[in-house]
């Protein structure tokens, strides 16, 4: 039987997505709807959905072997589900073959609801940790992006002090914030340049960066009329969209 869903993480699509057109999105979904369905699509299929040639959706797939268009992240997810579903089954048939030994009704229960409840737990703690890493992954790439630096989302240092601060509530566009709002501040000022890092932007003085009123172009930076905003930069830098960083769907 066709599993009749997938994961679908809401804040990665709207940041996937956030540049496209509602009509753009309509069309997305659609494709991806029909990829989990019916698997790669043609490029038949794809322009019956589309229309036409959009060089922005079409952004969003890549093409196999076959010359058939998919979506990575979606296949990714949809392969993580069903590895679920198989285990979670087997796990049953397991529970049913040791409860048909035992003649204690109870044990039976017993024995196999806990087999069913920690392998949810476990795939519930594998889900958090990869929807932690891709809101890392995100926030370093917008980082990077906005500064022109190579920060690595795998570093100790940087993952825990992302960490400490997703930790007590705040978001990944609560992070975005700071990185613009730091970034008009100090980024033509040769001196506190250096301090866009993430152990200053995301440092304990977090909370009051993200607060403070963004301060407006003074005559010192009168020459510098780069504005930077949460997705991208008037003079080009990159937004979190950037085919250099990837897509999040």
């Amino acid at each position: 039987m066709k599993d009749p869903a997938f994961l679908f993480y809401s804040s990665d699509f709207i940041a996937g997505t956030m540049f496209m057109t509602d009509e753009q999105v309509g069309k997305y979904i659609r494709l991806l709807c029909a990829q989990h369905q019916l698997g790669p699509l043609s490029e038949e299929d794809m322009l019956f959905i589309c229309k036409t040639p959009d060089a922005k959706i079409l952004s969003k797939f890549k093409k196999d072997e076959n010359g058939l268009y998919y979506n990575e992240r979606l296949e990714k997810e949809s392969d993580k589900r069903r590895k679920y579903s198989e285990s979670r089954s087997n796990n049953r048939k397991n529970a049913k073959s040791k409860a048909s030994k035992s003649e204690d009704k109870k044990d039976t229960v017993d024995s196999y609801e806990p087999s069913c409840d920690g392998h949810m737990g476990n795939e519930n703690r594998n889900i958090n940790k990869d929807k932690n890493d891709i809101e890392i992954k995100e926030i370093v790439s917008f980082l990077n992006a906005a500064v022109d630096s190579n920060y690595r989302a795998s570093s100790k240092s940087t993952k825990s002090h992302i960490n400490a601060r997703l930790k007590e509530g705040f978001t990944v566009d609560d992070f975005k914030a700071v990185i613009v709002k730091k970034c008009n501040e100090w980024k033509s000022d040769a001196k506190m340049s250096a301090y866009l890092r993430p152990e200053t932007l995301f440092g304990a003085k977090f909370e009051g960066y993200l607060n403070q009123m963004e301060r407006k172009n003074d005559g010192a930076n009168a020459g510098n009329n780069t504005k930077i905003r949460a997705g991208g930069t008037q003079s080009g830098v990159a937004g979190t969209n950037d085919p250099k960083y990837g897509t999040l769907y």
